[in-house]
Parts: structure tokens; C-alpha cells; sequence
């Protein structure tokens, strides 16, 4: 199969903007001149940033409207009385926001792979100036809000290649002008692209704001190779329009940068991972989990029968880990583990009680306890080819955006094959209309029947393509799920009482 998603940095950078999450320094490449024009990127706007770095503001940049340039302020300008009295004024009175913060660190995510999170807040005065007095400052943007056009916040993302320029736009579904809310938390009514999707929705651009932005991609392209001799292959970008129609770069989301003889080989993160001060502490899960918790740490003391069969058992029942409550008579639930498989957050693979993958299972396998073991190894299955499928697909993805990329071979391990079975992989190949990657005759494969091929012009887009393969696989595995519920319900069941007494009465007829 192709090579496995990098989970970590073992990449190596051809440019030191290179990477995903918030590209903090691409704020200084626009401001850097032009060493034939001495002039920073052209046409290109951005609304009051400053960059902080190790807990200081290392500089403030800012755009020029009427040289239509790039300007950057340092030094004495940056004093925290300086930046309160520069962000503290709604350039909108009816608009309280009047600020955003956003910083990307690593962090270890539950499967233990390091991964890179970008946290945004949003400022009203009040939380601005305590943000301004707050000693420590993750490296990142303090950025001027600029108020949308109409009256709810929307931001566009420009994913662009040398090929192709995607733009999109999402707009937050709340009220921009809410005053209560804003001065509760400003979150809720501002947050588009860096958080949770309920909070948004999408939509189009009009014809002229899509061209102006391609123009400016193509503005910060040309500049980079003038001022860096290095090509961009890829970056993603967010801008906003505001309400004289005026485009503005918020920020770089992610950048590929390549040499003629040394092309980036990282595939471009579409999916990064947003998180919020605000979502960790009153995130519903997280109390629930907390609750959870709780109640298994009274169990633990109490060893109460009664209080496991009432508060915790339905809970736990959905969760990894066997019960804590002792030997005291009660039924234990052997099979509480489950597999959970892959569970990386966007949602793949899935949950050993949800076979197949989008609803709760209320099925009681622990009565049937040989069919149990059967149906945790069929999610274990499940959610092996799922992510060996995403992940052939993730990076054929990130092929197609190069420039001029061919077409697209992998080989399909040949456990995953035996996993599905060869003639189910060929029916999902038929289906997906992948064909078979002509033979080389080199030898350096012994799997050539497991080769295929997307072309250059694929007939479905490959991120389509990736959702057919995950729909048809679950519904695959939701039929064998079905086989076995079919098969346990048919089997004869022995009432649990019954069986006791009768094994007792065995016992006094032996004395």
C-alpha cells in the first residue's frame, strides 16, 4: 500500500516556513523586500498583527492603505500601554470583538502520536487588556478584528497549488452585533474555519472577491521566489472581506515550499486541529467525563453493587477498560474493552460497540460470549481496512496537488487484502472504477495483483472517492455485523437462574 500518513515532523524542510498550523513568520516574508523593487508584497493586506514569540511581541505589522504596502512597527511601539490602546477601540461600534489570539503548539493526542493544535481566543475590551497583562504567550498573532461584511462573521479559505486555487467560505451562524454575548464570550458568534462546524456554515464567494484573492496568492507566490529563490507548492490561506469590500489576509495556514531538484514530499494538512480556552474547560464531554470519573472513584471505595447497576454500568458499557466493581455476585461485563481502534479525531475508524460506524449499539453480546469474541475481532477488521483505505487515500490527495503530478500507483498490503479478502477488495475496486496499475516487469514487487492506479484526471474527486470506499466498506461490515446478531438470536438461551439451581440440585443428588 502507499506510504503511511507522517504523523511527525521526520520530514525535512526545504524552508524554514515550511509546515502546518499557524505560520507565524509569514508575516515577516511579506513585509521583506523586494531586492529589485525594495518594495514589501504587493496588494497584499493585512489588519494589525502582532507577533509574539517566547512571551514578547517581537513585532507589529500593519497595512499602509494608501502606499498599499505592508509596514511593520518594533521596539518602544511595543509596550503592552501601546497594544491596549492600538486593539482596545472597535474599529465598528456596533461590534464589541475587537481582537483575536491564535497559537500552534505540539501536543500528544490519545493514540500517542504528536500532532500539531492551533488555539484561537477572541477579545472583547475587557478580556483584552487582562490577555495584554498575561505574563506568558504561547507563540502567536494578537490580531485586530476587522468587523465582516453583514452582519455575521465570515472568513475564506484559499487552498492553492500551481494548478488549481480552491476558495471556499464559512460563515458563523450567530449575530456579529451580539453585545450580550460578546461580552459573555465572544467565541460563539466569531469563530469560522477554527472552530467546531456547528458553529458555521458554509457557502460561496462572489466572482470578484474569488478573482481578487487568486490575485493575491499569485502576488505572495511571486514575491517568495523573489525574495527566497524557493518555489511555493502549496499553502492554504484565510482572508476577509470587510464591509468596503476590502480583502484581507488573517493568516497562512499551512505552506510547501520546493526547489527544482527537491520537492516537498510532506502532503498538505487540510484537516487541522482547532481547539479553544474556552472549549476545553466547558466542553460537554469533558464533564461528562468528569462525572464518570467520579462516580468509578466511589465505586472503587464503596464497591457498591447497587449504585454500579443504577449510575455507572450504562456508561462504562461505552467505554474502554474493564469494570472496577470486585467480585460481590454480580454479573461482570467481560467484554467492556471492546476494540476501539483507530479513533484519531476526525473520526476514523470507530468504536468496537458501533460496528457499523455512525449508531449506537444496544446489542448485548455478552450473552452470547463465543459470537462476542467473533464480533470484536470484525470491528478490529473494520477499522484496519478503514485506515489503511484513508490513509492510501490521504496521500493520493496530496499527489494531486503538486504540480504536474502523473498518475497516482499504490500497492494494497497484503494483510489488508487477506483482512478483506481479495475478491472483496476487487469488488471495491470495480466499484470505486480503480483499475489495476499495468505490470513493470522490474521485479520489485512480488504483489503486482495488489497494484492500482488513480490517473492523472481522475473520473471522482479523490476526496469523494475516499468517502464512497468508507461508505461501502462500513456497509460491508454492517451486513457480517447483522450475520452475527441473526446468528445469536437463533441460538437456544438458557435462563442464567435456571442453570444456577439446576447445577445446585446436580450438587446435593453427588452428596
Amino acid at each position: 500500500m502507499g506510504k503511511p500518513r507522517a504523523r511527525e515532523r521526520t520530514w525535512i524542510k526545504n524552508h524554514a516556513l515550511e509546515g502546518d498550523g499557524l505560520v507565524t513568520g509569514f508575516y515577516n516574508f511579506l513585509y521583506k523586500r523586494n531586492t529589485k523593487t525594495m518594495k514589501p508584497c504587493k496588494d497584499v493586506f493585512i489588519p494589525d498583527t502582532i507577533v509574539f514569540d517566547h512571551n514578547f511581541p517581537r513585532g507589529w505589522y500593519t497595512s499602509d492603505l494608501k502606499a498599499k504596502e505592508i509596514s511593520k512597527k518594533q521596539g518602544k511601539e511595543l509596550d503592552a500601554a501601546s497594544i491596549a490602546a492600538g486593539f482596545c477601540k472597535p474599529i465598528n461600534p456596533n461590534v464589541m470583538i475587537v481582537a483575536s489570539y491564535m497559537c500552534s503548539y505540539e501536543t500528544e493526542n490519545d493514540q500517542g502520536e504528536t500532532e500539531m493544535v492551533t488555539q484561537v481566543e477572541f477579545f472583547n475590551e475587557d478580556s483584552l487588556k487582562e490577555f495584554v497583562a498575561r505574563k506568558e504567550k504561547r507563540e502567536g498573532i494578537l490580531q485586530r478584528f476587522m468587523p465582516p461584511k453583514g452582519h455575521r462573521n465570515s472568513v475564506i479559505q484559499a487552498v492553492w497549488s500551481p494548478r488549481v486555487c480552491i476558495v471556499q467560505r464559512r460563515t458563523n451562524v450567530g449575530s456579529i452585533s451580539d453585545k450580550v454575548q460578546a461580552e459573555k464570550d465572544p467565541y460563539n458568534i466569531a469563530v469560522t474555519y477554527e472552530g467546531p462546524s456547528h458553529f458555521s456554515e458554509e457557502g460561496s464567494c462572489a466572482a470578484h472577491t474569488t478573482i481578487d484573492i487568486k490575485n493575491i496568492c499569485s502576488n505572495i507566490v511571486s514575491h517568495f521566489y523573489a525574495t527566497e529563490h524557493k518555489y511555493i507548492t502549496r499553502m492554504v490561506l484565510y482572508f476577509k472581506v470587510d464591509e468596503k469590500d476590502q480583502v484581507w489576509l488573517l493568516w497562512c495556514g499551512s505552506l510547501r515550499v520546493s526547489d527544482r531538484d527537491a520537492p516537498s514530499q510532506m502532503p498538505l494538512n487540510l484537516a487541522p486541529h482547532f481547539t479553544s480556552p474556552t472549549l476545553e474547560v466547558f466542553n460537554p464531554q469533558n464533564d461528562d467525563k468528569m462525572l464518570l470519573e467520579a462516580d468509578m472513584k466511589h465505586l472503587e471505595m464503596t464497591n457498591d453493587a447497587i449504585f454500579y447497576e443504577n449510575f455507572v454500568r450504562e456508561r462504562n458499557d461505552n467505554s474502554p477498560g474493564r469494570s472496577p466493581l470486585k467480585n460481590t455476585g454480580t454479573r461482570q461485563d467481560a467484554g467492556d474493552a471492546g476494540v476501539s481502534g483507530s479513533t484519531a479525531k476526525g473520526g476514523k475508524g470507530g468504536n468496537a460497540n458501533n460496528a457499523a460506524g455512525g449508531r449506537a449499539d444496544s446489542f448485548d453480546w455478552q450473552r452470547f460470549p463465543g459470537i462476542q469474541d467473533q464480533y470484536k475481532e470484525l470491528c478490529m477488521d473494520r477499522d484496519i481496512v478503514l485506515s489503511a483505505v484513508e490513509d492510501i487515500f490521504y496521500e493520493a490527495y496530496g499527489h494531486f496537488l503538486r504540480h504536474d503530478p502523473g498518475a497516482f500507483t499504490f500497492e494494497i498490503d497484503r494483510k489488508i487484502a487477506q483482512t478483506l479478502s481479495e475478491d472483496l477488495l476487487a469488488d471495491l475496486m470495480q466499484f470505486l472504477k480503480i483499475e489495476h496499475a499495468p505490470a513493470s516487469g522490474d521485479g520489485q514487487t512480488d504483489n503486482e495483483d495488489l497494484l492500482f492506479v488513480i490517473p492523472t484526471n481522475p473520473h471522482t474527486p479523490v476526496a469523494r472517492m475516499s468517502e464512497e470506499a468508507a461508505r461501502w466498506i462500513k456497509k460491508h461490515y454492517a451486513a457480517k455485523e447483522q450475520e452475527l446478531r441473526d446468528e445469536a438470536v437463533a441460538m437456544p438461551h438458557d435462563d442464567e437462574g435456571a442453570t444456577e439451581r439446576k447445577g445446585q440440585q446436580d450438587a446435593e443428588e453427588d452428596l
